[in-house]
């Protein structure tokens, strides 16, 4: 099975989409043109076997370094799962973890629901609701312990949101370098931004999740795609203002364990946020 030379495997809301579109400037880089695909992580994906995957990567050239995305993995709920199976299939992957404030993140995951129609409940209500993964996808220990043994094979490298977005340029270098790519100033734009996005309506959602709209897009000409667009999406429901009400009090002190898990883990006290400063209530 073609096996890429990496892959992002999360967390979610984590800037894993600007990353990849940045990474798709780096000229010896090649990255599919499906974002996520899911192999390691979505089982009815897996069940379809390698030789789907591997066409994935089937038009890179013999010298690229080939690169996909797929930020479920880190997911607690598939990340055991996901470790074994890119272990068997993919053992000479190295693998990208995109770290972001927990609590930011989970404000961003929730504003990302609401304007995708999947979710209309303030925000303490939502994240509350332990059949959704808003604040496990926060838990970033969870998600990274079955990839230790990448991490003490070097293969691993987890990277701060915020250093790959500061002025100096200093994680987006060090993903550089990790990723063997050469030097190559940074692009400034960021992609998928929740707080920045228009809201689907219900007709939208549907389209996006049927997986329709990149065929609609390829066929429909770009003056009625502006058109459709307005008729399709909406503003950002009110309650999406909810996002920077305070976490309860269970949930902060469930991120702030996980945290000092995730120090341990890391053997560093850089893994941690203001957010999750004992002396502040959020």
């Amino acid at each position: 099975m073609a096996q890429p030379d990496f892959i992002i495997i999360g967390g979610m809301k984590c800037g894993s989409t600007t990353l990849y579109r940045w990474l798709e400037t780096v000229g010896p880089c090649w990255l599919p043109r499906q974002k996520e695909p899911n192999y390691f992580c979505d089982d009815a994906v897996f069940s379809r076997g390698s030789g789907a995957y591997a066409q994935l990567f089937a038009d890179a050239p013999a010298e690229a370094v080939t690169g996909e995305a797929s930020i479920s993995i880190l997911d607690p709920a598939h990340a055991a799962k996901a470790a074994n199976r890119i272990a068997a299939h993919s053992p000479r992957t190295k693998l990208v973890a995109l770290l972001r404030d927990p609590v930011a993140r989970l404000r961003s995951h929730y504003r990302h629901e609401v304007g995708r129609s999947r979710e209309s409940r303030p925000f303490a209500a939502a994240i509350a609701d332990e059949s959704k993964s808003y604040v496990r996808r926060s838990e970033y220990a969870r998600g990274l312990t079955p990839f230790l043994p990448w991490r003490n094979d070097g293969a691993l490298l987890p990277m701060r949101f915020e250093d790959l977005f500061a002025d100096d340029e200093s994680g987006w270098n060090e993903i550089l370098a990790f990723l063997e790519l050469p030097p190559t100033p940074r692009p400034h734009a960021k992609h998928n931004v929740s707080a920045e996005k228009p809201a689907f309506s219900r007709p939208m959602l549907w389209l996006w999740e049927s997986g329709l709209i990149e065929t609609l897009n390829a066929v429909t000409p770009k003056g009625l795609r502006s058109a459709a667009r307005r008729l399709l999406l909406r503003k950002q429901p009110a309650v999406a203002q909810s996002a920077g009400d305070p976490v309860p009090p269970p949930i902060l002190e469930r991120l702030r364990q996980d945290n000092r898990r995730l120090q341990d883990l890391l053997q560093s006290d850089r893994w941690t946020w203001p957010s999750l400063n004992p002396q502040r209530s959020d």
